[in-house]
């Protein structure tokens, strides 16, 4: 069964948030999603005694097996990943390891978000603190 949902990740505190924007819509959607992570240089699955890494997995509470590893250019290797299962949506933090500059995006991210095959949605660091909106509060027919 393929999945409509594809999370990115990168284990930064953006993409956390991104996997909780993911893990919501997935519930709503119905499905898993599929969480993949890039290894850039080939570390291949060298990430697992990241602290980072160790820390993400802690707080989604994923274990390691659940996590598709890919070695290359990310958003690359994300793009590839997409046109490889056809995601309904791709899921990915706005900005990732390399650091964080408030008036633009990461360059993955900027990269995926225009140039994916798919719907993205990007998730700052700070919609982990945002609260929820209840679908009794809002409709689209008021």
């Amino acid at each position: 069964m393929q999945s409509s949902l594809l999370l990115a990740t990168d284990f930064s505190p953006s993409s956390a948030a991104a996997f909780e924007e993911a893990h919501w819509l997935g519930e709503r959607l119905g499905v898993t999603p599929e969480i993949l992570h890039v290894a850039e240089d080939n570390e291949g699955n060298e990430w697992r005694h990241h602290p980072s890494a160790r820390l993400w997995l802690a707080t989604t509470g994923l274990e390691e097996s659940a996590v598709i590893t890919r070695s290359g250019i990310p958003w690359v290797e994300i793009v590839r990943r997409v046109q490889e299962t056809s995601p309904a949506l791709l899921v990915i933090g706005s900005h990732g390891q390399s650091g964080f500059h408030p008036l633009r995006l990461g360059s993955t991210a900027e990269r995926l978000g225009s140039g994916a095959p798919c719907p993205v949605v990007l998730v700052s660091v700070r919609a982990a603190f945002a609260p929820r909106y209840s679908s009794s509060s809002h409709s689209l027919s008021s």
